[in-house]
């Protein structure tokens, strides 16, 4: 590995050549000699060699939205997605979760009113699950859209709830929260 090049046309021209490979995010690598054999490749067979993609997802993006932007979709699909978290509000609240994750090293960003007790983790990733928090219950990993899915239900004390998507169960407990624990779910 050698430094990329600072010149954006030296840049675009050591990527024409091979000589570049993306790696996460706006990282790449650089290479004194070519390590991928771009030359004479159309552009969706070049990105999904670039992006390490299926080709034909590639050139579906190209064909809907031109190399540039494929080329940004391509790079954004390389990139590590945020990894959100929902607190316990029966074992505790964002406030005390947060110290409590900081003291571990493990930073965590509220994500506002419209995403009650709702979080990304912005620091520590790689270490939230040996916390105590974490081992305690105090909150659960969950994707955004699976928080929006149980709130849309708005689970009540001494409902009886059928959830039919059970695994792993990040609903039916995010369900029970919400009943304080108290729904039949």
């Amino acid at each position: 590995r050698v430094p990329p090049p600072e010149d954006p046309a030296e840049l675009a021209a050591w990527l024409d050549e091979g000589r570049i490979v993306p790696l996460q995010g706006e990282d790449l690598a650089a290479f004194a000699k070519p390590v991928l054999e771009l030359a004479g490749r159309a552009p969706a067979a070049r990105l999904a060699m670039l992006f390490s993609l299926p080709e034909e997802l590639v050139s579906g993006w190209v064909e809907a939205f031109g190399e540039d932007e494929a080329g940004a979709v391509c790079r954004a699909s390389n990139t590590e997605a945020p990894l959100f978290g929902r607190v316990n509000p029966l074992q505790t609240d964002m406030a005390a979760l947060r110290a409590a994750l900081a003291s571990a090293g493990v930073i965590i960003r509220a994500l506002g009113e419209d995403q009650p007790g709702a979080f990304v983790i912005e620091d520590g990733r790689a270490d939230f699950t040996r916390t105590e928090p974490f081992r305690a219950g105090h909150f659960t990993i969950q994707d955004l859209t699976a928080q929006a899915a149980a709130r849309a239900v708005a689970a009540e004390p001494g409902e009886r709830i059928l959830d039919l998507c059970a695994a792993p169960g990040g609903k039916t407990t995010a369900l029970a929260e919400q009943s304080r624990d108290r729904a039949e779910i």
